[in-house]
Formats: structure tokens, sequence, C-alpha cells
């Protein structure tokens, strides 16, 4: 995960839990509080970073298709050149080191819907109907959140929606704004490295290749579409859960705990999708928005989205309530 070159508002927190005055002498040099704060954190990041040195995210591991039956997922388009070629990515992050939750496994979603249900039939009319490159049923805004939130992973958004929830609560006690940014990555480390455990574990389709092979799936209320082709590029692996579904429902739920709901004021950009400006007063519009920008994108069905988000919300509020807990902390939540 490249790090996050956009600095946080130190200057803030100056004077708000960090005063800077002197704190201390080491030899002839004196430290204060904030130097020291600095210090403390420079020397915890080293220490993590040695702890997680062989923490199983290095080597990476591709998957390749044990069978075409229907369901089971086939390489798109998006998979031809490498690193992928013709397989499937991220294998190897379900064997990650988890920052907090036990294993992998431990919130693995629950089994997709059935091929003749009607539930995936809604799913996979819906996804036909508005994810596909020449549909006219994408309103503009839905086409600018499924452009955005392909441009921007989960990790960079959600700590640039934290940063801003930090500054507008004028927090007088750094130590709170540090636990929550270090809970909020550590449950968005380990939504992805859960999500890859249950993405390999169920091995769906993407709706371009469900749409395509509708004929097959034994469901009298789907109707194949072999020219289908999703708004935005698919991801070179399995469909269920969601990715972003289940960092939007990790991320969520330790900010709520945190900051509240609602009325807030926020602004999200990304380089990568220039002109696009999304505002939101509700972190439950943000999650919203999300699951709209895939399915409206045509890379996900809708029970992905929300399965994602369940589990999200489940490793957050395991994350909060068991880690890096203050004496007198409340976890009954």
């Amino acid at each position: 995960m490249t790090p996050d070159p956009t600095p946080f508002p130190l200057d803030h927190l100056i004077g708000r839990g960090v005063p800077d005055a002197p704190a201390l002498t080491a030899g002839n040099e004196v430290l204060t509080y904030a130097e020291l704060e600095i210090e403390v954190g420079r020397t915890a990041a080293a220490a993590i970073a040695a702890d997680r040195a062989n923490d199983g995210a290095q080597v990476p591991m591709f998957y390749v298709p044990v069978s075409a039956a229907p369901y089971e997922w086939q390489p798109t388009s998006s998979c031809a050149n490498p690193p992928a070629s013709g397989r499937g990515t991220f294998v190897h992050w379900q064997f990650v080191k988890p920052f907090g939750v036990e294993t992998s496994s431990q919130f693995r979603a629950e089994p997709p819907p059935a091929l003749m249900t009607g539930r995936y039939a809604k799913n996979l009319n819906e996804v036909q109907a508005i994810g596909d490159q020449s549909s006219v049923l994408r309103p503009p805004d839905r086409a600018d959140v499924a452009n955005f939130y392909a441009a921007q992973p989960p990790h960079r958004g959600w700590n640039l929606v934290a940063r801003q929830l930090a500054v507008e609560d004028g927090a007088d006690d750094i130590s709170r704004t540090a636990r929550t940014l270090a809970i909020l990555n550590m449950s968005l480390s380990d939504a992805h490295i859960t999500v890859f455990e249950s993405k390999y574990h169920y091995t769906t389709w993407r709706p371009e290749t469900a749409s395509a092979r509708a004929d097959e799936d034994g469901n009298a209320r789907t109707t194949p579409n072999g020219s289908f082709r999703p708004f935005v590029t698919t991801p070179c692996f399995p469909s269920y859960p969601s990715a972003h579904g289940a960092g939007g429902g990790a991320a969520r739920a330790v900010l709520e705990r945190a900051y509240g709901r609602k009325h807030h004021g926020i602004t999200l950009t990304e380089q990568k999708a220039p002109g696009i400006v999304l505002s939101y007063s509700d972190l439950r519009t943000i999650t919203d928005d999300v699951s709209d920008a895939r399915v409206y994108g045509g890379i996900h069905f809708r029970y992905d989205q929300d399965a994602g988000e369940r589990m999200g919300t489940e490793i957050g509020r395991f994350n909060d309530r068991h880690r890096l807990v203050p004496l007198g902390m409340r976890t009954d939540y």
C-alpha cells in the first residue's frame, strides 16, 4: 500500500493536547512536548514497520480458475495484461497477517445468493440495466461517483474523510485522534485481508461474465446480453463480496463511533478523477455512493456491496471494541 503523502494538520493539534513547551532535556537538547510526541510516533512507526516486514504481503500469488461452470469466476478482458496475464490477482492477500482481527476468515461473508433465486436475477437485471457503457439509465451524478470511486482506493479516501472530521471536531485530545486514525487504518487493512479470503473462498463471476452467460444460470428471470460492457474497468479478481464495500463498512463503523454519523462538512476530490467534487454531511451517504459506484459502474452486483459492507462493519466494530482500548473507554456498542 503506497503511503499517502498528504500532510496531517499537526499545527491544528498544537495547543490542543500537545503543548508546544519544554518537556524534557536530552543531553544538551531541550525537547518540547510536540517534538516528543513526534519522536514517539516515529519510534512506534519504525517498530510497526519491522513487525510487518514479513507479514505475507510481499510475495504475490495468482489464481487460475479450476472450472468454467456457471457462477465460477473467469478472467475478464481487464485480466489480459501482466501481472494478471489471465489469472486472478491478490490471492495472497488472504494470507497477510491481520492487524486486529484474529484470522482472515473470522468475518467471512455468508454465501452469495444461488443462481436460480429471485435475488440473483434482480441483481443481475439491475447491473445490466444501469452498469453498461451505453446505458441511458445512469444519471450524470451516478456516472461521477462510479468514475470517482474507480479512481480512489478506499484507504486513501477514508483517511481524507477522517482528517476532515478530526479538524472539524476540534478534539482537545491528540491521543483520541491518534487512536481513531490507528483503528481506522487497522480496520481498512483487515477488511481487505478478510474480503480476499471470502473472494477466493466463493470465486464468483463478475457481471460481464454473468451477463454473457445468463442462458447458463438456470434462472428463467435472467436474459443473456453478450454486448454488455461495464462502465468502469472490472478488477481482475472474483466479485463477491466487494472490497470497496468492505473498506467503507469498516471505516464508517470506526468514524461514526468517534465523530457521529451526521452533520459534517466533508469534501472529496481525486487527482485521477479531475473535475469531480463530492460533498457529504452524512457518513452513510458516502457508503451508499460507494455501493452505487460499483453497481452503476457495471463491475459488481448489489449483493456484493451489501455483503462487503456488513463484513467491514463487523471488522470495524470488533477492532474498536478490542484493540488499543484506553482504560475506562466504553466498548459496549
